[in-house]
Protein backbone atom coordinates (compact mmCIF):
# COMPACT_ATOMS: atom_id res chain seq x y z
CA UNK A 1 0.00 0.00 0.00
CA UNK A 2 3.47 2.19 0.27
CA UNK A 3 4.71 3.29 -2.57
CA UNK A 4 7.98 5.08 -1.49
CA UNK A 5 8.03 8.43 -3.41
CA UNK A 6 4.65 7.47 -5.22
CA UNK A 7 1.02 8.18 -5.15
CA UNK A 8 0.20 5.12 -2.98
CA UNK A 9 -1.71 1.74 -3.16
CA UNK A 10 -4.83 3.36 -3.27
CA UNK A 11 -4.22 6.28 -5.50
CA UNK A 12 -2.55 3.95 -8.02
CA UNK A 13 -5.40 1.74 -8.07
CA UNK A 14 -7.83 4.69 -8.99
CA UNK A 15 -5.47 5.60 -12.32
CA UNK A 16 -5.51 2.17 -13.05
CA UNK A 17 -9.29 2.20 -12.56
CA UNK A 18 -9.23 4.80 -14.93
CA UNK A 19 -7.65 2.58 -18.08
CA UNK A 20 -8.81 -0.44 -16.88
CA UNK A 21 -12.20 -0.24 -14.83
CA UNK A 22 -12.55 -4.00 -15.18
CA UNK A 23 -8.85 -4.83 -13.63
CA UNK A 24 -8.97 -6.90 -10.34
CA UNK A 25 -7.21 -5.72 -7.96
CA UNK A 26 -5.69 -7.73 -4.77
CA UNK A 27 -4.37 -4.85 -1.59
CA UNK A 28 -1.00 -6.82 -0.22
CA UNK A 29 0.47 -4.97 3.04
CA UNK A 30 2.57 -5.76 6.32
CA UNK A 31 0.51 -3.68 8.35
CA UNK A 32 -2.51 -5.57 9.13
CA UNK A 33 -4.28 -2.65 10.70
CA UNK A 34 -4.74 -1.16 7.60
CA UNK A 35 -7.85 0.25 6.87
CA UNK A 36 -7.79 -1.12 3.12
CA UNK A 37 -6.73 -5.10 4.38
CA UNK A 38 -9.60 -4.52 6.65
CA UNK A 39 -12.64 -3.39 4.48
CA UNK A 40 -10.64 -3.88 0.86
CA UNK A 41 -14.02 -3.89 -1.17
CA UNK A 42 -14.76 -0.13 0.43
CA UNK A 43 -11.03 0.94 -1.14
CA UNK A 44 -11.88 -0.27 -4.54
CA UNK A 45 -10.04 -3.77 -4.31
CA UNK A 46 -11.72 -7.20 -4.98
CA UNK A 47 -9.66 -8.43 -1.94
CA UNK A 48 -6.59 -8.36 0.23
CA UNK A 49 -3.85 -10.38 1.13
CA UNK A 50 -1.96 -9.45 4.71
CA UNK A 51 1.85 -10.09 4.36
CA UNK A 52 3.54 -12.29 5.16
CA UNK A 53 1.82 -14.52 2.92
CA UNK A 54 2.02 -18.48 1.70
CA UNK A 55 1.60 -19.46 -1.71
CA UNK A 56 -1.57 -21.29 -0.42
CA UNK A 57 -2.58 -18.41 0.76
CA UNK A 58 -2.15 -16.10 -2.31
CA UNK A 59 -3.77 -19.11 -4.53
CA UNK A 60 -6.93 -18.84 -2.19
CA UNK A 61 -7.04 -14.98 -2.71
CA UNK A 62 -6.22 -15.31 -6.44
CA UNK A 63 -9.37 -18.12 -6.46
CA UNK A 64 -11.84 -16.09 -4.23
CA UNK A 65 -10.95 -13.23 -6.59
CA UNK A 66 -11.55 -14.57 -10.18
CA UNK A 67 -14.47 -16.27 -9.39
CA UNK A 68 -16.36 -13.47 -8.52
CA UNK A 69 -15.51 -12.18 -12.20
CA UNK A 70 -17.00 -15.27 -13.82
Amino acid sequence: MTIPGGPGGVEALRRLRAVAPDLPAIASSGYSADTVLTDPEGHGYNGALPKPFSLADLGAVLARVLAKRT
